[in-house]
C-alpha cells in the first residue's frame, strides 16, 4: 500500500504541473459549457417522453469528454512516454508490480475527472440551473465505470504500441471522431439518423447515453446494452493491456 499511495501522490503532482492536461481537462470544457449554454440552454428536447434541457444533456457530456481526453490523449503517450525514457525500467529494478502501477495511475485519473465534473457541475448550477432527476450515487458509479472502461482502450494503446508518437497519434486519430459523433459536440438526437447511430455506438456513444441517462434518473435496466458493452470493451482492453504490457 506504501508503494500505491507513493505512485499516486507523484502521478497527481504530475498531472497539475502539465499545462495541457489541466486546460483540456478543466479550462475547455468550462469553455464549451459557456459557449454552448448561451446559445442553446434554454433549449429542449423530447426524449423518452421527458422534456430534457439542452444543459441537462450537455453536462454529462462534457464529463465524457474528460475522460476522453484523459483515455484518447494523455495515456497512450505519457505511458509510452515513461517506457521510452527508462521510467518504468526504474520502477520494476524496485520490484513494482505492473498492477499496482495501472491502479495507481487509474486513481489518479478518476479523480481528475471527479473534479472536471465537479466543476462543470457548479458551473452549470450557477449559470444555467442545471436540473438533476437521478440518483447521485448511480450517476457516480457510472462515471467511475465509464471512466474506467475508456482509460483500459487508452492502456492498450500504450502497451501494444511501441513508440510515444506513433501512441499519440493513435490517440488522437480515434478521440476527435468519436468526440463529434458520439453526441459530446452535438446531441445524437440532432445528428442524420445513420451518422448517430455510428457514433452512439462508438465508446464514447456508449459513456454519454449512460451517462446522460443516469443524469436524467433513467432505470439501470434501460442501459443494460451501455453497460453490457462497456463492460465488454473494459476486459478485453484490460486483459490486452496487461497480456502486453513492457517495462521496456
Amino acid at each position: 500500500m506504501n508503494a500505491l499511495s507513493t505512485l499516486f501522490i507523484a502521478h497527481l503532482k504530475m498531472r497539475f504541473r502539465e499545462p495541457a492536461v489541466v486546460f483540456f481537462l478543466y479550462a475547455f470544457p468550462l469553455l464549451l459549457l459557456l459557449v454552448f449554454g448561451l446559445m442553446f440552454g434554454h433549449t429542449t428536447a423530447q426524449l423518452g417522453g421527458a422534456s430534457v434541457g439542452y444543459v441537462e444533456l450537455h453536462v454529462p457530456a462534457l464529463a465524457v469528454l474528460a475522460m476522453a481526453t484523459i483515455a484518447f490523449q494523455q495515456i497512450p503517450s505519457s505511458t509510452a512516454a515513461q517506457r521510452e525514457v527508462g521510467i518504468l525500467r526504474t520502477l520494476r529494478a524496485h520490484h513494482l508490480k505492473p498492477w499496482v502501477y495501472i491502479i495507481a495511475e487509474l486513481a489518479v485519473n478518476v479523480v481528475m475527472v471527479v473534479l472536471s465534473t465537479g466543476l462543470l457541475l457548479l458551473a452549470s448550477t450557477l449559470f444555467f440551473g442545471l436540473q438533476f432527476r437521478g440518483s447521485a450515487l448511480w450517476v457516480f458509479a457510472c462515471l467511475v465505470f465509464c471512466s474506467v472502461s475508456l482509460f483500459s482502450i487508452g492502456y492498450l494503446i500504450a502497451c501494444a504500441v511501441p513508440s510515444s508518437r506513433l501512441a499519440g497519434a493513435i490517440g488522437n486519430f480515434l478521440f476527435f471522431p468519436m468526440m463529434f459523433l458520439s453526441g459530446i459536440a452535438v446531441p445524437i438526437h440532432e445528428m442524420p439518423e445513420m451518422v448517430g447511430m455510428v457514433g452512439s455506438w462508438s465508446p464514447l456513444g456508449q459513456a454519454v447515453t449512460l451517462m446522460q441517462s443516469a443524469w436524467r434518473g433513467v432505470e439501470p435496466s434501460a442501459v443494460v446494452p451501455e453497460l453490457s458493452v462497456l463492460a465488454v470493451l473494459l476486459v478485453v482492453s484490460a486483459l490486452l493491456a496487461f497480456r502486453w504490457f513492457r517495462w521496456q
